[in-house]
């Protein structure tokens, strides 16, 4: 193509001025047809490119040869007629790199919808499986129609709905596994008593547990999961408390009261701290004023003293209402 503009400016610079104006009407017209020829090539490899020798072959074929019509034009000198045919070619060219393009797309979109279905997406996604088939129907609509811009947006749509539905199956089964993880983990931490020994952590856990289910139900996965690790991670932590703590014992002896077993020096040397020893042995006591030889009592560690002030008032007001039943 250089060439032949090469070879028309020589021709103008030893032309006679009489004929100027003809040869920069001449002039535009070869650069107007060179730079239709030039764009419909690079479009028509931009096509190739795309895809356009399997899903459009006959609009590239198309293409290519009145591209091939323009030049012979131009070599020719018919300058007019390499234009006409180069656009004709140009519009070819961009058609077959539609179709390609929509044509990829809409595979994907199929791929993409048939293994949220397969993968049980449908029933788990609140409704993203649907409504990606519904936009892949658009798209293939579209398609029929000609319309290649409009089914690859379509078909684009599609593919973004069934790739969230799969990632919101995955992110469900993630939830489910660490739900379950967190119950077990619970259910192994009251074994090991922490309910007395780590209530704080084991409250944690189970409210976090709560939630966690509550936000799945919901569909609410990535906060499920935050929720769901958090019960994980307390149920563990009260575990591991449950571990360290090496909860001393009592053996009843005979004549003892709870009274006297927490003003003893090597328990709580405080007669009025034994509602604690009540409290972590609900199960074995039914009356604080009657206990039994031989009885295994748990004693629980020192709490600090909040815990030692309400204890106390419990002995208080159970002293209290003792002295009102007489």
């Amino acid at each position: 193509m250089d060439r032949y503009i090469a070879v028309f400016l020589c021709a103008v610079v030893f032309s006679g001025c009489a004929a100027q104006k003809d040869i920069i009407k001449d002039n535009k017209a070869v650069l107007a047809a060179a730079s239709a020829i030039e764009l419909a090539k690079q479009d028509a490899a931009a096509a190739r490119e795309a895809g356009a020798e399997k899903s459009a072959k006959d609009l590239l074929a198309s293409a290519e040869e009145k591209i091939a019509v323009a030049e012979d034009a131009f070599t020719k000198a018919d300058y007019q007629v390499a234009t006409v045919f180069a656009g004709k070619a140009d519009a070819d060219a961009l058609k077959a790199k539609d179709r390609a393009l929509a044509t990829k797309a809409l595979n994907d979109a199929g791929d993409d919808v048939r293994r949220a279905k397969e993968g049980g997406a449908e029933k788990e996604t609140n409704g993203f499986v649907a409504s990606a088939e519904e936009l892949l129907g658009k798209a293939r609509a579209a398609f029929a129609l000609e319309d290649y811009k409009k089914a690859a947006e379509f078909a684009s749509l599609a593919s973004e709905k069934a790739r969230e539905a799969l990632r919101l199956l995955e992110l469900s089964g993630k939830v489910l596994a660490l739900i379950k993880e967190a119950e077990t983990a619970i259910a192994d931490a009251l074994k090991e008593g922490a309910g007395k020994k780590a209530p704080e952590l084991l409250g944690s856990a189970q409210g976090n547990y709560d939630a966690a289910v509550k936000s799945n139900g919901s569909g609410d996965y990535v906060n499920a999961i935050s929720l769901a690790s958090k019960a994980l991670d307390d149920a563990k932590a009260a575990l591991s408390a449950c571990a360290a703590v090496r909860t001393p014992e009592y053996i009843v002896r005979k004549g003892d009261c709870l009274w006297r077993i927490s003003a003893k020096k090597e328990v709580y040397d405080d007669p009025f701290l034994w509602p604690m020893i009540l409290k972590a042995n609900s199960d074995k006591i039914s009356d604080p004023d009657l206990i039994y030889p031989q009885q295994d009592f748990i004693l629980p560690a020192l709490a600090g003293e909040g815990a030692k002030d309400s204890a106390r008032k419990d002995a208080l007001k159970h002293i209290s209402e003792k002295k009102k039943g007489k």
